[in-house]
């Protein structure tokens, strides 16, 4: 006769999931922390069926032994790691707190990034705020230190924006819906270009598209003389609804040579570094109302989570994490390493290397 563990199938109930009983047979011989990481990627996978079924939990079955059975070494096994940080903001990323440091460390900045911001063909002729504000000209181009963010009532986007000429309103509309969905990731601190029409009078700008600071396109390449590879990934956010768990699930297999055209294959083997740019979760209150996008609420388990899923990176393969404005650090840059007291289990591998942002390191 089946015996019901009636607290393990409430666990279940309450994320709104269902389970056949041969599947409930499988669970309740497995430890808490591995029911709990499946009822968190259950929730997080798009595709799941209406009831979990045993066929359903071989996927996660062999997501444990996948790293253990691969085949042969890949050619990134045969080389070591040689990874060296150059320069690492966290806990270097402060000034003496007087207002002539804060000055000296705002210009800095600006110049640096309103230089990349300037490479742009929209950018060429981003005047200041204090020409804007003359009232001379319909068109605004202009880069900016965002000072505050706020939501009207309307439910319009109004930032605040300054550069070293003065302070102006910026305005993005809730209609252009597009352009709102960038904005929404906008944080305080954050240097932007914005191209816009500017009010009769020059003192607010309606936008009608936003730049970020972007990596050089044409820079010299540098490359390594071993036969190795590096991944770039980021912008992760899980814990959220829009997490692509699916398709994250593809990378790790990839990384492990299990899918992939021969020539995909090939080049996953060479993989020795994966670098995460920042935004490892979605974070908790972020942003207005983004707990109706959490299919994850507790950020501790949101990092969790993740590290199951990195945990599956073969052993071979350093990970360096860099926060973004999503993750467990201050929002404004320079921002310092995602703190161990979220992501416990990042420290204590030590494959991986959390760093800050800007961190400047190099890999062989």
């Amino acid at each position: 006769m089946m015996e019901f563990d009636f607290e393990l199938i409430n666990k279940f109930l309450e994320n709104n999931i269902n389970i056949h009983p041969e599947a409930f047979e499988k669970l309740k011989n497995l430890d808490e922390s591995e029911i709990e990481r499946i009822i968190n990627e259950a929730k997080l996978d798009k595709e799941k069926p209406l009831v979990i079924t045993p066929e359903y939990l071989k996927k996660f079955e062999k997501r444990i032994v996948v790293v253990k059975s691969r085949r042969k070494r890949t050619i990134a096994e045969e080389y070591e790691s040689e990874i060296r940080i150059k320069r690492d903001v966290t806990k270097k990323s402060y000034s003496k707190g007087n207002i002539e440091g804060f000055v000296d460390y705002f210009n800095d900045r600006y110049e640096r990034l309103s230089r990349i911001l300037r490479e742009r063909e929209a950018l060429k002729e981003a005047s200041t705020i204090e020409i804007i504000k003359k009232g001379r000209f319909s068109e605004a181009k202009i880069i900016g230190f965002v000072n505050e963010k706020r939501t009207s009532k309307k439910g319009n986007i109004i930032l605040e924006v300054e550069d070293p000429t003065g302070v102006i309103p910026v305005v993005i509309m809730s209609d252009d819906r597009e352009l709102a969905e960038v904005a929404k990731e906008i944080v305080k601190d954050e240097i932007i270009g914005i191209s816009g029409v500017a009010g009769r009078n020059g003192d607010i700008i309606i936008a009608k598209e936003i730049f970020f600071p972007d990596v050089k396109l044409n820079v010299e390449r540098h490359r390594s003389e071993v036969p190795l590879s590096l991944v770039l990934i980021s912008d992760i956010h899980l814990g959220s609804s829009k997490f692509m768990a699916n398709e994250f699930e593809k990378f790790i297999k990839w990384i492990n040579c299990e899918i992939g055209t021969p020539r995909q294959r090939e080049l996953a083997e060479r993989v020795k570094y994966i670098v995460i740019g920042g935004d490892l979760v979605d974070g908790v209150g972020i942003y207005p109302n983004q707990e109706n996008e959490l299919v994850v609420k507790d950020i501790h388990k949101q990092y969790d989570l993740l590290w199951d899923y990195l945990s599956q990176i073969p052993e071979h393969i350093e990970i360096i994490i860099i926060p973004g404005n999503h993750d467990a650090t201050r929002q404004a840059e320079p921002q310092p390493a995602i703190s161990e007291e979220f992501a416990e289990k990042f420290y204590q591998d030590p494959r991986i290397h959390m760093v800050g942002n800007p961190c400047y390191a190099s890999l062989h």
